[in-house]
């Protein structure tokens, strides 16, 4: 029997293991102790005691290679799970060729360019005193220039800390304020970059990859929102909803990421990569930001309610993904999710943790839970980001309007708090990728 060990760093593994679940799949669950998302609670009274576990590598010793599929929610460990693949075990996801990637942004800035992705004109650093000089410098000849600050490493990859400034003066005043918090809070930013700030709309491409090639028929489309609050004002955050298709057919697929085949081939890389661009609305053109080599965070819950919808097994689609199988991707629906938080995002998880919610029984199937425990019939919230809200349909405004008014009033979490414009530029973006025949 077919074992799925979901190693859960991040926290985006629950809904995943509780899907699979139900599908009559044997599940084994590791949870790291100080996961992004929620506490140490997370999954108690969803997950069996006998199905969590503390040390991944006594499963290793227990359950036949060909038996186990081993799924990492995130990055990393890369080496480490490199090392466990090389052993001759089924892992999709983590990778030190990920890691280095996602957090090392200059590498990854020229992986794009090896592969002819343009990307936008960007500085990089190592001192905050040179950038503030260069900023000083660039704002006596152009004060209206917009550059985006971008810090490398693990701890920042998503995080708050990218800001994209409203002018020079703007710049200034964020990288002195940065200067100070440093010395204040006693973290460090080794590294970082400015980069050029482009009108356009942003779109990730994303495709899975086997370890030989990539699979037919996987590339998707995330068009995502981070920052905190509608009309894009407040932080970002790692996600905050995001419309999702996969398409048959794809210039952009085809032009740049069917390049790095022979590199991810070289690696031995498995599972999904992303490319996050931003399309300029004065050439059409895509400018490469950054790469995302991992599962993307409520991306992958609503491409999941996606193959859920057309009647799809996730075992089946990550057992094709070990094992070099086709899986059949739907071509013919588009989802939209929306992830709710108690209280707002930022806000202490002691705050908030012990709080009880609800739900209509008849939208169970459409709720995938992050920071979430269950004690008798009581659902319990573990940390901030509560669960993604997922809609699926044919046509994306009707995706929208059953997530808004069909599923979200139906959630009883106190101080509920979400977005209320999730997929609002979706149809102008899509609209835009077909006008110049990306997709």
């Amino acid at each position: 029997m077919r074992t799925f060990l979901l190693v859960n760093i991040s926290g985006d593994f629950l809904s995943i293991a509780q899907r699979l679940k139900e599908e009559g799949e044997k599940i084994l669950f590791w949870r790291s102790g100080k996961p992004l998302k929620g506490g140490s609670d997370v999954g108690k009274g969803i997950i069996d005691e006998d199905e969590f576990v503390e040390d991944y590598y006594e499963v290793l010793k227990k359950v036949p290679k060909n038996d186990l599929y081993i799924l990492v929610d995130d990055n990393c460990r890369g080496d480490e799970f490199d090392f466990i693949r090389r052993a001759g075990y089924k892992v999709v996801g983590a990778s030190g060729f990920g890691d280095k990637i996602e957090y090392d942004r200059t590498y990854g800035t020229e992986l794009m360019e090896k592969i002819g992705l343009p990307t936008p004109k960007t500085f990089s650093f190592d001192n905050i005193e040179e950038a503030i000089r260069l900023a000083y410098s660039i704002g006596k000849k152009n004060p209206e220039q917009r550059l985006v600050f971008k810090p490398h490493g693990e701890e920042f990859a998503g995080s708050a800390r990218t800001y994209t400034a409203k002018n020079m003066n703007d710049l200034i005043d964020y990288l002195e304020w940065t200067q100070d918090d440093i010395k204040r809070n006693r973290y460090e930013i080794e590294r970082f970059e400015l980069q050029e700030f482009i009108d356009g709309y942003e779109i990730d491409f994303s495709v899975y990859f086997n370890g030989v090639d990539f699979m037919p028929g996987s590339v998707a489309i995330d068009i995502e929102e981070k920052k905190a609050g509608d009309g894009n004002k407040g932080q970002a955050t790692g996600c905050m909803g995001n419309v999702i298709l996969f398409v048959e057919k794809s210039r952009y697929f085809d032009k740049y990421i069917r390049r790095l085949r022979k590199l991810l081939q070289s690696v031995g890389y498995v599972g999904q990569i992303s490319i996050n661009n931003i399309f300029a609305k004065k050439d059409g053109m895509p400018y490469g930001l950054e790469f995302t080599p991992r599962f993307g965070w409520d991306a992958q819950l609503t491409e999941c309610s996606i193959f859920k919808e057309a009647g799809l097994k996730l075992a089946d689609f990550y057992a094709a993904i070990a094992d070099k199988k086709d899986f059949p991707f739907p071509h013919d629906l588009v989802g939209c999710g929306v992830r709710v938080y108690c209280e707002t995002p930022g806000v202490p998880k002691d705050e908030i943790i012990g709080r009880r919610f609800g739900f209509d029984k008849g939208i169970e199937k459409n709720l995938w839970f992050y920071s979430v425990s269950k004690e008798k019939d009581n659902y319990i919230v573990e940390g901030n980001e509560v669960l993604v809200a997922n809609a699926v349909d044919k046509k994306l405004q009707r995706a929208i309007d059953k997530v808004y008014n069909d599923i979200l009033p139906k959630v009883y979490i106190s101080d509920i708090y979400y977005r209320m414009e999730i997929g609002k530029r979706a149809k102008e973006a899509l609209k835009f990728l077909l006008d110049n025949k990306w997709i």
